[in-house]
């Protein structure tokens, strides 16, 4: 970090696992407008997010899809989850 050149802010939050143990997560960040606690709500916003391509990728059998070029890979996407709704 000693040759950024930009301000950047670290942060660490210090929690409890449900073992009793302790954890620690550090974030590094650019944005030195919010507190700490608000750039941990960024992160798990994302981290939501996150999860749900990994939800879609594994239900949608994207890693098998033949498609190629972008409209197919787009029509693929849509169609496989629209088929879990079917009745």
């Amino acid at each position: 970090m000693k040759e950024l050149t930009f301000p950047v802010a670290l942060i660490a939050k210090i929690f409890k696992n449900e073992d009793g143990s302790t954890g620690i997560q550090h974030r590094v960040t650019s944005n030195l407008d919010h507190d700490s606690d608000h750039i941990y709500e960024i992160y798990h916003q994302g981290w939501r997010i996150e999860e749900f391509h990994k939800s879609i990728k594994q239900n949608a059998s994207l890693e098998k899809s033949p498609t190629k070029i972008a409209r197919s890979q787009r029509d693929h996407i849509f169609s496989s989850p629209s088929r879990l709704l079917q009745p």
